[in-house]
């Protein structure tokens, strides 16, 4: 799987990209141990354990703390950079709107950014989220996955790897998943911004046939 990833050693930020149990951070650790990880789950249990001295989990969501969160990742990225360290990302990342404060970062410090945008089968990508120690509804990895957007050099990557096959060594379950194959499509006019959909917080997601209350939290990334 390794020669998949030829050519990102030359970026100076490394995106791992996808939804939920495309087994992102499983990458950024193993197979990228040589660069500086940043994540934005970890940056919340960070706060949460400092300031609290309890373990973060998913229903300690607070969306009046996100664009606190978001900048100390941010800023822990900045730092980095700006030492010459080497940096991988692996938050959700779908959408073209979600990566472009990564892009611009980059642009300002003169540093090169590149994306590994894991792209696998809905099947598979469900199967793993059930195995996953935070794991979210079927619906939200349904919802993920229709709304991902393959990244493009115009957004300013130096270097763009799309991963479509999962692991030899994995299997998705395979079979008829009729309830999980069901459509999904996301009602409109709920007033979500794309932000709300890569924050954290599966628990509380309200989904009602395909649609999601936009009263509760969003889900884990």
């Amino acid at each position: 799987m390794i020669s998949k990833f030829e050519g990102s050693e030359s970026v100076d930020l490394l995106l791992i990209s996808g939804v939920q149990g495309t087994g992102k951070s499983t990458l950024a650790t193993r197979h990228f141990r040589d660069r500086v990880r940043a994540n934005l789950d970890d940056v919340r249990y960070f706060y949460r354990h400092m300031t609290s001295g309890q373990s973060w989990k998913p229903t300690d969501w607070r969306r009046d703390l996100e664009p606190l969160i978001v900048s100390l990742e941010e800023r822990i990225i900045r730092f980095n950079l700006e030492q010459g360290n080497r940096m991988v990302v692996d938050n959700t990342n779908i959408t073209r709107e979600s990566r472009a404060h990564y892009a611009r970062l980059c642009q300002e410090l003169g540093r090169s950014i590149g994306i590994i945008f894991l792209d696998l089968p809905l099947d598979y990508c469900l199967t793993k989220n059930v195995s996953r120690p935070i794991s979210v509804p079927d619906q939200i990895v349904k919802i993920f996955h229709s709304r991902r957007e393959l990244p493009s050099f115009d957004e300013g990557f130096d270097f763009i790897r799309v991963i479509e096959e999962p692991p030899a060594r994995t299997n998705a379950a395979t079979g008829p998943m009729p309830e999980r194959d069901r459509p999904v499509t996301i009602a409109p006019n709920q007033g979500l911004s794309e932000k709300d959909f890569d924050s954290p917080q599966a628990g509380n997601w309200a989904v009602l046939d395909g649609g999601i209350d936009q009263g509760l939290h969003p889900e884990v990334a």
